[in-house]
């Protein structure tokens, strides 16, 4: 579902579920709910490790269900998901952002050890 609108919005949700399909149901009910059915150009994702096993299913549901322009993510030791943290234990949270005429172009970065020290692979600078 796709609400039209010139201004900018944003959401973010947090689920502290220990099922990677109980935690993805309701960040995407949060942020459904938030931006009151408008689909997110951008949709940003932290899962903790926990979660490492069942991203690839994660992130597909997350585009059926959200149906992003563009969808990153990351996993992360600790996670925030709005006014909430969860920095030890489980959390997966997304943040969302509808951005009414934005060019966006997303791109894979990682972090290499080089002999010179560590690097990041994948920035293209001008």
């Amino acid at each position: 579902m796709s609400a039209t609108s010139t201004a900018n919005r944003f959401a973010a949700a947090l689920s502290q579920h220990p099922l990677p399909a109980h935690a993805v149901g309701e960040v995407a009910g949060q942020v459904l709910d938030q931006l009151a059915g408008a689909d997110p150009d951008l949709l940003v994702c932290f899962a903790s490790p926990h979660f490492v096993g069942a991203l690839d299913d994660a992130i597909h549901a997350l585009h059926a269900l959200l149906t992003p322009r563009v969808l990153v993510g990351a996993t992360a030791g600790g996670v925030l998901g709005g006014s909430h943290e969860a920095e030890d234990g489980v959390g997966f949270s997304v943040f969302a952002a509808c951005l009414p005429g934005a060019d966006l172009a997303p791109l894979s970065l990682r972090s290499e050890d080089t002999p010179d020290g560590p690097t990041v692979v994948g920035w293209d600078a001008p």
